[in-house]
């Protein structure tokens, strides 16, 4: 509500990089056995579920809500790529609008990847799956390279945050 109260467009839920609700995603870090279980997807999911509710039934359907979305720890043991059209279908019916993909439990890159839209495996998976907007993050610099991974139907939009603080004039550029 603070968001909203403030005159912000929307908010995002942080769910990757080892944070609380990416550790319940985690089997690697998601320890419990009650309803909050890590053993299933429905218990991994539970207080993201909750969270997205209410912070819809606070905000009311007229306001944005992303999830940032550790879908993929790229760790053995840790949470699977085929997980990642149901959580994002979860997430959805919860009542997020937008999904943007992330990845890496304790980190937020792919290990020997260096092109740009790291995480691009992860939202293609994500986007033939879900009905709302998939955003995908990593390593994009350029509006050119932006644009490519729009054209390679990667995803619906594309999150450039490490350019964007170099550059404060980096969009206004990205637009000529």
């Amino acid at each position: 509500m603070r968001v909203k109260e403030a005159g912000l467009d929307g908010v995002e839920i942080h769910s990757a990089h080892g944070y609380l609700l990416n550790q319940f995603y985690s089997p690697l870090t998601n320890h419990r056995t009650d309803e909050y279980s890590g053993q299933t997807l429905d218990g991994r999911t539970r207080l993201h579920v909750e969270i997205l509710k209410a912070v819809r039934t606070a905000a009311g359907a007229d306001f944005p809500i992303a999830i940032r979305f550790g879908a993929y720890d790229y760790m053995a043991g840790g949470s699977r790529k085929e997980e990642i059209p149901e959580a994002g279908c979860i997430f959805a019916e919860a009542g997020a609008d937008m999904l943007d993909i992330s990845g890496g439990l304790n980190g937020f890159t792919v290990k020997d990847n260096t092109q740009p839209g790291w995480f691009s495996e992860l939202s293609i998976l994500a986007k033939k799956n879900v009905q709302i907007p998939v955003i995908l993050t990593g390593g994009v610099k350029t509006a050119e390279e932006a644009e490519s991974l729009l054209r390679e139907d990667t995803a619906d939009l594309i999150g450039v945050g490490r350019a964007m603080l170099q550059n404060q004039d980096w969009s206004v550029e990205a637009l000529r």
